[in-house]
């Protein structure tokens, strides 16, 4: 490139960018892909479109929206230009990674829905499988878990049946996500465990790290902290290693919540910060809205009751935008606490019921199960001990029952 023999350029420019993607050398292969679009006469049509499209995918492990974004608009020109339903296709399914990233479900099922038919129509078995894991994201974020189960189960035989075993990981991964949601810890922790295996055996560090963290949660929700904490650790790890953002600013919120259970509440304050300021800079909003809830608790805990109201009420807008219902009935669970902290026991206990209703309706027994707790809490503040003693009660047998060990032990103290 610098001595301006594009043909020969072009020749090794494919290779090149694969050692550095092997390596998640992201930056540099950022920049030589860069250096390549803009040398004249060297890629166009579909060259042009692959190397934009491998740009896409780098800029998303870095959290980089807006460069994502403009990468977006030329790929859309150039694929109009060939007007070929399979870069049509890639189109749509960057659209709705983008979307998804960034909070927008809705367009992202759009995009999915539409990139599904076009694979369809086209006969790409692997992007059918692709499109059709996406939507179990989208269906898994809105708690919609029978569906994105159903979605998971679909794309995971098609890629069986394809032989991809690194996306066969990925679904794998999915799966668990969506037993941890139904409270079925040891199965979603076998789904875990053959996720981050299969990960190791094709040399996915990315899909190693995401399989690790979510091991970390099956143990944070058994009440296994320092388990989780060496699992969240690891992850990490990986993720600084291979300069994935959104990894890092996942496990570092984990952390967080860690810290905050075990009473370690300035530790807890500086992750949970860390973790907002990463999900900012990678406009992940979705992140963003758990970050300051988690800001909210410590706050709260810390006896810090106007700035955990903000950032409840920060918490509580952004998942409502995004339309995150369990991060939505969480900061509503979080703001009924601060509001009885502060004496407004009335604006907590409507609060409260809110959370309640929402957990009940998403099929969120874990929020259901710590919603009573703060009701029984309300209850006996209000010095309505037979009420308060019903609520805690009912409370224990529901965590009890779907094994949340760290659940039971706040309903026995309650």
């Amino acid at each position: 490139l610098k001595g301006a023999q594009g043909e020969r350029a072009s020749r090794y420019l494919e290779a090149a960018l694969d050692h550095q993607e092997a390596g998640y050398l992201n930056d540099q292969a950022l920049a030589l892909a860069e250096r390549a679009l803009n040398a004249p006469g060297i890629l166009a049509g579909r060259e042009r479109f692959e190397i934009l499209g491998r740009q896409f995918t780098w800029q998303d492990r870095l959290g980089r929206r807006e460069a994502q974004a403009k990468v977006l608009a030329e790929a859309r020109e150039v694929a109009g230009a060939i007007d070929d339903p399979a870069l049509l296709l890639e189109v749509e399914m960057m659209q709705g990674v983008l979307a998804f990233s960034t909070g927008n479900g809705d367009l992202a099922s759009e995009c999915y829905t539409a990139a599904l038919d076009l694979a369809r129509t086209v006969g790409d078995r692997p992007r059918e499988a692709i499109a059709v894991g996406n939507l179990g994201n989208v269906f898994l974020h809105l708690g919609r878990f029978a569906e994105a189960q159903e979605h998971y189960e679909r794309a995971l035989a098609i890629l069986q049946d394809v032989g991809d075993r690194r996306r066969v990981g990925q679904i794998t991964g999915n799966l668990g996500t969506v037993l941890v949601s139904l409270n079925r810890y040891e199965e979603a922790r076998a789904h875990y465990e053959t996720a981050r295996s299969i990960a190791r055996e094709v040399g996915s560090r990315e899909s190693e790290g995401f399989a690790t963290g979510n091991l970390g949660i099956v143990s944070q929700r058994l009440g296994r902290f320092t388990e989780a904490q060496a699992y969240y650790e690891d992850a990490l790890t990986i993720a600084r290693q291979i300069g994935h953002r959104t990894l890092e600013a996942s496990n570092t919120l984990r952390l967080g919540s860690v810290s905050a259970h075990l009473g370690q509440l300035d530790d807890a304050e500086a992750q949970f910060r860390q973790a907002l300021a990463l999900d900012r800079e990678a406009e992940n909003r979705r992140g963003e809205s758990h970050a300051t809830g988690g800001l909210a608790q410590v706050a709260a805990a810390l006896g810090r009751y106007e700035e955990a109201l903000a950032h409840s009420a920060s918490c509580l807008d952004v998942a409502g935008t995004i339309e995150d219902r369990g991060t939505e009935s969480g900061a509503l669970r979080v703001l009924g606490s601060v509001l009885l902290a502060l004496g407004r026991r009335e604006e907590a206990e409507a609060q409260l019921e809110r959370s309640l209703t929402l957990s009940r309706t998403l099929g969120d027994r874990e929020g259901e199960g710590f919603t009573l707790v703060r009701q029984a809490h309300a209850a006996n503040e209000a010095d309505r001990i037979p009420e308060a003693l019903e609520l805690a009660g009912q409370a224990l047998d529901l965590l009890r029952g779907i094994g949340h060990e760290a659940g039971v032990a706040e309903a026995l103290l309650r």
